[in-house]
């Protein structure tokens, strides 16, 4: 007698097998197919089954704020066995009232079966346009292509041996294993895609056609069902099997010399808030330097770039931090003497501060695995050029200056996560400085984080108290602030025993500095009242024509403002605040 497939069951997402199952009659045929099964190989055995499947399940398959369908069947007035259109809750919600029942099977008491929807759904959704996310795809097999049974062993096998991320495997509680693949598609379409990959490769084993849809229904661990005529259990059997991810499993299918992509959705879910700087606080802002980037400082021979540094790194030092200097410009006693004389602390030259006067290649590559371990907040390159020479480099060289920031200066920040500071100089030539530090522009490229231009406000000694300004020459991440913008002055004043007092201060307000910080305002505020775009004609009104054009140029470098054409004129606005966050369908 030929197998009855209910053709509403079908429809209401059950496999073309539970479907006939559903029906109640086991006799069964031989189902469609194309391709044979490869030869048998040795028999596993399944895993025994979780005890409380069904919360275990809600933990591998669901977040607790997304709604899981779950449904009873039940006979109709025709006699047929079909699943009801369900319940559904929040996994949080399921589990509580479960917790409470004692079981899933308390809940819902029928014996003909007990179903869930394989993806998170909308409330009360059925549908695939209801589905919120498209993470699992059903696959089942039973029958070859020649109507033989295939052992519930070969079943468990073969998908173990696949590979493929494996969020949960069912025992249904008859003929076949239902394994939840895990392929975290983005969209329906995306979807489709993944689907027909995992069509291909298990299309030797005859997969149930009916199971490509996102809504589909999955037999419910902890459910209960009848086959001719006995009660059995559907069970739980194994969670988080093979790859960690989609990803990394078809990109391991698309061979070794494939890319790694990276997952971009934790830093998604950070959204596009400025980044700050948290390392070396000064008492006048979060931190002087960024965290995991390579952050520098230059200035002409004389006006106290090394102090600076090692004021950083006693500032470092006193809050709890270790750094790691590398100084091939001084000796080990020069140093010393310099940080004591600065306020350092002897305890933390001798517990926090690890000293590498030698520059050479080897010497840094082991300092970088000695960061990697100790992991250490700030490390120190007191001389770029120098350390360059020691490498043979050459700092008027691009392919250089790229090759030694990739090989001995981005581990540091990579392995351990610590704020970089480079010490450099600039061109003899004031006309073609700028704030730029010397050698090829391909250094200022590879400065992700922010450098500053040190200028010597008044010149000091340890017997006579001066100043330095500390200039934005670039800030890539817009937390300390645009070009040209000074940000902090550096006070040394003579202090008993032949120290040095160091002190922080916001700059004070000097000739054309002042007036172009102060334009810069007034044409942010401007934009702010107008809520949309100004012309340049109306925002040159707010004062001299050349600051103004000054300010906006600064404003665009820091990308707070944007400009835009129309016709000769030329109009301007405020770059809007993203406040974009992940989505539940791609989380």
């Amino acid at each position: 007698m030929a197998k009855y497939k209910s053709p509403v069951a079908a429809a209401d997402g059950l496999s073309a097998a539970d479907a006939s199952d559903a029906a109640r009659d086991t006799s069964g045929d031989a189902s469609a197919g194309q391709t044979s099964r490869p030869p048998p190989r040795p028999v596993t055995v399944p895993p025994e089954a979780i005890a409380g499947g069904f919360p275990q399940l809600l933990a591998a398959c669901f977040r607790p704020d997304e709604f899981v369908a779950v449904a009873q069947a039940a006979e109709d007035e025709s006699g047929e066995i079909k699943p009801r259109r369900g319940t559904t809750m929040t996994a949080a919600e399921w589990l509580a009232r479960v917790e409470a029942k004692g079981g899933i099977d308390r809940m819902f008491t029928t014996k003909l079966g007990l179903f869930f929807r394989i993806n998170p759904m909308t409330k009360g959704g059925a549908k695939n346009d209801d589905v919120t996310a498209f993470r699992h795809v059903l696959v089942e097999f039973d029958r070859d292509s020649e109507g033989k049974p295939i052992p519930k062993a070969d079943q468990h096998r073969v998908i173990v041996e696949s590979g493929m991320p494996v969020s949960a495997l069912i025992d249904s509680g008859n003929k076949s294993l239902h394994a939840l693949i895990r392929v975290d598609a983005p969209d329906a379409r995306e979807y489709e895609r993944r689907v027909a990959i995992v069509w291909k490769h298990f299309e030797s084993m005859n997969l149930d056609q009916q199971n490509r849809n996102p809504s589909r229904l999955s037999r419910c661990p902890d459910g209960r069902r009848t086959v001719d005529g006995e009660v059995r259990r559907q069970s739980l059997l194994a969670t988080n099997l093979g790859a960690p991810s989609w990803d990394q499993w078809e990109g391991e299918q698309a061979g070794a010399g494939m890319p790694s992509f990276i997952d971009l959705r934790e830093f998604i879910e950070n959204g596009c808030q400025p980044e700050l700087p948290t390392v070396a606080d000064v008492g006048i802002r979060s931190g002087m330097l960024y965290a995991g980037r390579i952050n520098e400082i230059h200035g002409e021979p004389g006006t106290g770039k090394s102090n600076v540094a090692i004021a950083l790194s006693n500032t470092v030092m006193r809050s709890g931090g270790t750094v790691l200097y590398i100084d091939p410009e001084d000796v080990p006693a020069g140093f010393t003497r310099r940080s004591l004389q600065l306020g350092a602390e002897p305890d933390d030259l001798i517990h926090r501060c690890h000293y590498l006067n030698d520059s050479n290649p080897g010497e840094i590559r082991s300092a970088q695995r000695w960061a990697a371990v100790h992991r250490p907040e700030l490390v120190v390159i007191d001389g770029m050029a120098e350390c360059m020479a020691a490498a043979g480099k050459n700092e008027d060289k691009a392919e250089d200056v790229l090759q030694f920031m990739q090989e001995l200066v981005r581990p540091f920040a990579e392995k351990s996560g610590a704020a970089i500071l480079i010490s450099d100089h600039v061109t003899k030539s004031w006309e073609d400085r700028g704030l730029w530090s010397r050698g090829s522009g391909a250094k200022m490229g590879r400065y992700d984080g922010v450098s500053y231009a040190l200028s010597l406000i008044e010149a000091y000694s340890p017997g006579q108290a001066g100043a330095v300004l500390l200039t934005v020459a670039k800030d890539r991440n817009g937390g300390v602030g645009v070009k040209g913008k000074p940000v902090v002055e550096v006070h040394f004043t003579p202090a008993e025993n032949n120290r040095t007092l160091v002190t922080y201060r916001l700059p004070e307000g000097r000739g054309e500095d002042s007036k172009v910080a102060g334009i810069m305002a007034k044409i942010v505020a401007l934009l702010e009242a107008n809520n949309g775009s100004v012309s340049r004609t109306e925002l040159r009104k707010l004062g001299k024509s050349q600051t103004v054009d000054k300010g906006i140029e600064m404003l665009e470098l820091g990308r707070r403002i944007i400009r835009s054409k129309e016709g000769k004129s030329h109009f301007f606005s405020l770059v809007a605040s993203c406040t974009y966050r992940l989505g539940k369908k791609s989380a």
